[in-house]
């Protein structure tokens, strides 16, 4: 990205999983194209929201249900932190939380154009519509699928001025 108007932040509330993407940057040889921040969700950059035209987010928040979770393999849970996949009984609470603060933080701003991409779990696909419908009557989302067709990813767009 040669765009010297264009910012790229991550943000992650593990120090290690930010040493790990760190690293990545550094074998990538992009070290000065992103700036790391520890902390949660949007909390760490949601004072750079100010400073952009258009807004682009891209998220891997945990999305499991404690039912998918306790049934999902051992693979799974030996290489991920239960705290990178769970996310309360019905796998949204983060998004709960990731939406709110995003809403609060827009809330505040004339204008923006905010364009936001999540991973879901395929089961989750009505549910997560209808949290983004009630968190942004205003914005448009869209559900688009894995390389297998099920569900995956969750795009949304909100604008305002």
């Amino acid at each position: 990205i040669q765009d010297t108007r264009c910012e790229l932040h991550a943000t992650d509330i593990s120090k290690a999983a930010l040493s790990i993407a760190k690293w990545n940057v550094e074998q990538n040889d992009v070290t000065d194209m992103i700036t790391f921040h520890e902390g949660s969700l949007i909390g760490p950059i949601e004072k750079f929201f100010r400073e952009a035209d258009e807004i682009i987010l891209v998220a891997n928040l945990p999305y499991l249900s404690e039912i998918i979770y306790a049934s999902a393999d051992d693979d799974v849970k030996r290489y991920e932190p239960e705290n990178a996949l769970l996310s309360g009984g019905d796998g949204l609470d983060h998004y709960r939380e990731f939406f709110s603060s995003i809403k609060g933080t827009l809330s505040s701003l004339p204008t923006y154009r905010l364009r936001v991409l999540c991973e879901i779990s395929p089961e989750q696909d009505t549910a997560i519509t209808r949290l983004f419908d009630d968190t942004f009557p205003e914005g448009h989302s869209e559900i688009l699928p894995d390389i297998s067709g099920r569900s995956r990813v969750l795009f949304f767009l909100v604008n305002k001025g």
